[in-house]
């Protein structure tokens, strides 16, 4: 017989291509925890239709659940004996709790495979949950001490955990993300999106609705919201790319990055730079401790807008063709100088007055119109003419 080395170049690009094949094959496979059909005494499988009822009520152990094309639940145990637990077949669902010999044993798990038009209800006291495979149904999950983990869902998603860390992929739907001591991380949420930690970032991609995240301890980033978004975070920055409607954006101790957005926005920041890049409605932004700087570009579409810092210069970006009324303000220290600080602006203004440790200014661009409120202590002001594009 040849070896592989004496084998014609034909032959052996053949089989190194039918290689590639198996291993892609094997790659794009569901994950499957369990053969249904198995006698052994760790695995148990049920018959049920597309919407059926999966229910996990245990009070410690992990729960990594995966699904398949199979109109058929799986269930299969380890570190226990499968005949131990409390599984019961209701109709069109399954319902699967405690061992009945009161507790688990060791890192028992269980691993479960269900059809992928399902819904699922997942409850562990002490473990980790985990989805793999997209799934078309309502997704439940509820741990007080562990990570949640799934891929996609195309149904309402409503996770929680005490104790860890939220990772997900796309929701097709609603979502309500809840942890009290981790991060949340999740791709796109056609829908609308509540997020809450006490300890950890938010990371979010678009959101097809509303957005409310809040965090006592990390960064909040969004990239897109298509509703209002409301961005909150106790200890960090926050990051918005796009938001359709209104914004109302606020943290005590980072800053505020604003690239695109077309309802009116309220940023407040205790110790940190407020950015906007765009902004086609009102402004209110303030700092204790840092500069703003705003593109306006559409002043006069809406309210009165106003940025104010106690600690930082103030920058605004407004067209030639602005019709407001710009009041601008610099309070200055007891031992500060008028000259120290200024207000620079590429408009003429009406008035001018430097007095009693303060600059006052006015400006009133083709005619007047919404006012616009500009305020700095230990700071320069400046007022600048956006370019036509």
């Amino acid at each position: 017989m040849k070896s592989d080395y004496l084998m014609s170049p034909v032959r052996r690009w053949a089989r190194m291509a039918v290689f590639l094949y198996l291993a892609c094959v094997a790659a794009s496979a569901p994950q499957v925890w369990a053969e249904s059909g198995q006698a052994s005494s760790d695995t148990r499988s049920f018959q049920i239709s597309q919407g059926g009822q999966v229910t996990v009520e245990i009070s410690a152990g992990e729960v990594r659940v995966a699904t398949w094309t199979r109109q058929e639940v799986v269930v299969r145990s380890v570190g226990l004996r499968i005949a131990s637990l409390s599984i019961q077949q209701r109709g069109n669902g399954v319902r699967i709790g405690d061992p009945r010999d009161g507790g688990w044993h060791g890192d028992a798990r269980l691993e479960i495979n269900v059809p992928r038009v399902s819904n699922l209800d997942l409850r562990t006291s002490f473990g980790d949950i985990s989805l793999k495979g997209d799934l078309q149904g309502r997704f439940s999950a509820v741990t007080s001490a562990g990570d949640i983990e799934f891929d996609g869902v195309e149904g309402f998603c409503d996770v929680s955990t005490a104790g860890g860390d939220i990772e997900g992929g796309d929701i097709n739907g609603d979502a309500d993300l809840r942890t009290s001591g981790g991060e949340i991380h999740v791709r796109d949420v056609s829908g609308r999106l509540e997020a809450r930690t006490a300890g950890g970032e938010i990371r979010v991609g678009r959101v097809g609705g509303d957005v409310e995240a809040r965090t006592a301890g990390g960064d909040v980033s969004v990239r897109e919201a298509g509703g209002k978004a409301e961005l909150v975070t106790a200890g960090g920055d926050v990051d918005l790319g796009r938001v359709v409607s209104k914004a109302d954006l606020r943290t005590s101790g980072g800053d505020i990055d604003v690239r695109e957005s077309s309802g009116p926005v309220t940023a407040r920041t205790a110790g940190g730079d407020v950015e906007i890049s765009s902004a086609r409605q009102w402004v209110r932004a303030s700092t204790a401790g840092g500069d703003i700087s705003v593109r306006l570009f559409e002043p006069a579409a809406s309210g009165s807008s106003e940025l104010k810092t106690s600690g930082g210069d103030v920058e605004i970006w407004l067209p030639a063709t602005a019709a407001v009324t710009i009041q601008a303000r610099i309070r200055l220290g007891r031992w500060e100088r008028d000259d120290d600080y200024d207000i620079h602006s590429d408009f003429p203004a009406d008035s001018e007055d430097r007095r009693d440790n303060e600059i006052n200014a006015t400006y009133v661009l083709n005619g007047g119109g919404q006012t616009v409120r500009l305020e700095s202590v230990h700071g320069s002001i400046y007022i600048r003419r956006l370019s036509e594009q």
